[in-house]
């Protein structure tokens, strides 16, 4: 049974270690058995001041976990009238303009004022595209329930942060914003592609409750060390809808106007996957995700927003990898339930 530490949001230096004890209290919970979750109702700015950071490996009983910090200047853009309605403290600080002239302003207040990134910003807006790279700019719509918002990070210095930390353009990820306490207050559709999920499911739901011990405890290792001065990156492993292990990027930043915390769900091209997937392209492992869910050649097709035989020249290729014939030998050998 859960325990709730509540902390009065008028009271910001207990709010601050109150919380600190909480997140300690949980991580041994999780370890020992006993979840205890912490609630900070009220204003969140209460405890927005910069945390500790370390770069190096983080214990937490006999797992070894390296938490990257990044510098991440994330922008959130309302496409309904392309006006700025959250932003991260780095993109804020970088900015050097005050909170109130910012939030509710154009997108062109928080971002490089080339003509690229408005015309990106144009498209999405009428659906045309979804995703943009400049110079040292990168902007990703999503279509987050009935919103569709768009993600921007900038950078005042080369590439952007995220960028050069992937190594390669973030064009494919999920994007989400949670409480302090991992309560889910959004979360992009790319939630089903990625994942199988379906978000509106997930919604005021805890992140915790859903992930298993050992994703919890790195999201509380990674909320240690996230805040104004410092985004966070931490790895974890997924299973989604159809039982397949998917290694993703957790990225989180907190956002200066909401004081949520915005994350981003990368997959993580360089971690070990599930046996058998290794030598899959990326869209040959959504083809078969998607197989595995029951899923047809059509449904395939409409989702993944390819044709069917696009997609019946993907199985070709699985059916070659996995040495197997048919839809039917491929299932029960990676023991699927569909048909």
């Amino acid at each position: 049974m859960g325990i709730t530490l509540k902390c009065p949001s008028s009271r910001a230096n207990a709010a601050g270690s109150l919380k600190k004890v909480a997140r300690r209290l949980l991580i041994l919970g999780l370890v020992a058995g006993p979840v205890i979750f912490f609630d900070f109702s009220g204003p969140y700015s209460t405890f927005a001041a910069a945390p500790r950071v370390s770069r190096g490996p983080i214990r937490a009983g006999d797992a070894e976990l390296e938490i990257r910090t990044l510098q991440l200047s994330l922008v959130v853009i309302d496409l309904s009238d392309l006006t700025v309605s959250d932003i991260s403290w780095a993109a804020l600080r970088h900015l050097g303009t005050p909170l109130e002239e910012v939030i509710g302003q154009p997108a062109s207040t928080a971002l490089p004022g080339d003509a690229g990134t408005a015309h990106a910003l144009q498209g999405m807006r009428q659906g045309a595209i979804d995703f943009y790279r400049g110079h040292a700019t990168w902007v990703r719509a999503f279509t987050v329930g009935d919103r569709r918002v768009a993600v921007a990070e900038t950078s005042t210095a080369g590439a952007a942060a995220l960028t050069g930390y992937l190594g390669r353009d973030p064009a494919a990820m999920v994007y989400g914003t949670t409480t302090i306490a991992w309560v889910v207050r959004s979360l992009s559709d790319e939630l089903e592609q990625l994942l199988g999920g379906i978000p509106a499911n997930y919604l005021g739901h805890n992140m915790l409750e859903t992930l298993g011990e050992e994703n919890a405890r790195t999201f509380l290792l990674a909320s240690d060390h996230v805040g104004r001065d410092n985004s966070v990156s931490v790895p974890l492993e997924v299973h989604d809808i159809s039982g397949l292990t998917q290694p993703l990027l957790f990225v989180v930043t907190l956002l200066a106007a909401s004081n949520d915390l915005a994350f981003l769900l990368v997959r993580d091209e360089t971690a070990h996957v599930t046996p058998g997937l290794a030598g899959l392209t990326s869209r040959q492992a959504d083809v078969l995700r998607r197989l595995m869910r029951g899923e047809r050649v059509p449904m395939i097709a409409e989702g993944l927003f390819i044709s069917q035989s696009t997609v019946r020249n993907h199985l070709a290729a699985i059916f070659e990898h996995f040495g197997v014939h048919t839809q039917a030998e491929l299932l029960k050998f990676l023991g699927g339930s569909g048909s």
